[in-house]
């Protein structure tokens, strides 16, 4: 006896598995058997279906709701079949909360969306969980940047009240203090829209933040796209320089300046750009000093920030998730040896920059430097 199949031809899956179909609206779903004549039986609450369960009928079954299937095929003078079975899940898609993209220029609007029509998003911002009665999104909400503030967001289908709700959270702030005596400059990255100030010091013009452009193998911290927000993504050196990824065993030996994942007109900046940061502008012996921010993420040796380079304590990726709020390693564009490249560490008790080689695989913070 040939089992029964599924099939829910009226609406599409948004997710599934290999058990599971999630939906974001009620669905029918039919059900076939390829024995000529067998009958179909099922259930809905996950119980073993029998000849006595209810019959299938063309028509198909009405889900408006999330239910547990299993269907039997059944014919006399024949065994019946195994049965089938499957999760049907409704629930709204996932609610997303993200800023604008301006989050170096506070205050910066806060999005709320959700790809599921029809749906009203409600929200809170101060720490409880949202519901029905909670405030409404219309288009935007600004955070102000001064103090951290928790977002909260419930998507609500109001039309098909058995879908389940999908609900979201994300924390943003405070945005570290900037230097009030330095003038920054303002890039936008066309890519996607971010906003970055940037410094000059001295001959060279750098991003006063570390670069948060996505790329398929860049990662938040701890996965928490709010230190993201906070702190740039993190790339292995490869990423980083826009190389192929056997250049993380292999030498690549190009030429510089290299732009890699930088925005057009800017580059990853060269061993020795970084040495002539450290040593002419600077007093190399408290060079980590004076381009930490004065922010209190720093755990250990707050900074002075005298330049506005502004290095937040973003930590690194070395196989786990290592000592934000403690250090920060920057990437270089020149290589060691096929395996290492250059990186300049920020951070702990020292007062300098430690110029280091480090695995390319690693996923280390990258801030990128003006052509000139």
């Amino acid at each position: 006896m040939n089992a029964p199949t599924l099939d829910s031809t009226s609406v599409k899956a948004w997710a599934t598995g290999s058990s599971v179909d999630t939906f974001d609206q009620p669905v029918h779903v039919f059900l076939s058997s390829l024995t000529s004549e067998a009958e179909i039986h099922y259930t809905l609450d996950g119980s073993n279906p029998t000849a006595s369960s209810p019959t299938y009928r063309d028509t198909g079954i009405l889900i408006d709701s999330s239910r547990a299937l299993e269907a039997i095929a059944i014919k006399t003078g024949f065994t019946a079949s195994t049965i089938v079975s499957r999760k049907i899940v409704l629930q709204v898609r996932p609610v997303a909360i993200a800023a604008d993209g301006n989050v170096g220029w506070p205050p910066f609007k806060i999005g709320l969306s959700c790809s599921t029509a029809g749906v009203v998003i409600h929200y809170t911002t101060d720490g409880t969980a949202p519901s029905i009665r909670s405030a409404v999104y219309i288009d935007g909400l600004t955070f102000p940047g001064n103090d951290s503030l928790t977002y909260r967001a419930i998507a609500i289908d109001t039309l098909h009240p058995k879908v389940v709700p999908s609900t979201a959270s994300s924390c943003f702030g405070p945005m570290a203090p900037w230097n009030s005596s330095v003038t920054y400059g303002r890039l936008t990255d066309s890519r996607d829209g971010q906003v970055y100030r940037t410094v000059t010091i001295r001959t060279q013009t750098w991003m006063a933040q570390n670069l948060n452009y996505k790329t398929d193998n860049s990662r938040c911290y701890d996965n928490d796209t709010n230190n993201c927000h906070k702190y740039g993504r993190l790339y292995p050196w490869v990423a980083a320089m826009d190389l192929a990824s056997t250049y993380d065993s292999t030498p690549w030996s190009g030429s510089l300046p290299h732009q890699g994942i930088c925005p057009s007109g800017w580059h990853v900046p060269a061993d020795a750009e970084w040495s002539k940061l450290i040593d002419t502008a600077l007093d190399s012996s408290t060079a980590g000093i004076a381009l930490k921010s004065t922010s209190s993420l720093w755990t250990v040796n707050t900074g002075t920030d005298v330049k506005g380079f502004h290095a937040l304590p973003a930590g690194y990726y070395g196989g786990g998730y290592v000592n934000i709020n403690s250090y920060t390693l920057f990437w270089s564009a020149s290589e060691d040896n096929a395996f290492l490249s250059w990186g300049q560490y920020v951070g702990g008790a020292i007062a300098y920059i430690d110029r280091s080689s480090i695995y390319k695989a690693y996923g280390l913070s990258l801030r990128c430097v003006k052509d000139n």
